[in-house]
């Protein structure tokens, strides 16, 4: 399947922020998780993120993708933003900062709005 929905989410040194970040999206069912892609920017992190990213993408087989980008080199935010913005395979995109958190059940809602479906 497909994904329908793109979740951006840059970060740099903040792994504490990200990890309940990405804890809040495993709050949505399976049947959402199966419908998203996650992608996860890493800008040079020099604490436990790229520990943080790895427990994640090992627990959550059933997101549909997860893709994580690490630069080599401390980039501007703002390219940050653009890698993950352009690595996305989807029409529809979530941008989430690494501080950011879902309401539980948040996703199952939105991915089932007609509005969102019907949306191009």
């Amino acid at each position: 399947m497909k994904p329908i929905l793109s979740i951006v989410i840059p970060t740099f040194n903040r792994c504490n922020y990200l990890k309940e970040c990405l804890k809040s999206i495993t709050e949505c069912s399976i049947s959402s998780q199966k419908k998203i892609e996650v992608i996860i920017c890493d800008n040079f992190s020099k604490d436990s993120t790229q520990l943080v990213i790895k427990d994640f993408t090992e627990s959550n087989s059933y997101i549909n993708k997860i893709k994580v980008i690490s630069t080599k080199k401390e980039l501007p935010a703002q390219q940050n933003w653009e890698n993950g913005i352009n690595a996305c395979n989807t029409s529809r995109v979530l941008l989430l900062s690494d501080d950011d958190k879902i309401i539980y059940k948040g996703l199952d809602k939105l991915l089932k709005e007609e509005l969102f479906l019907n949306y191009d």
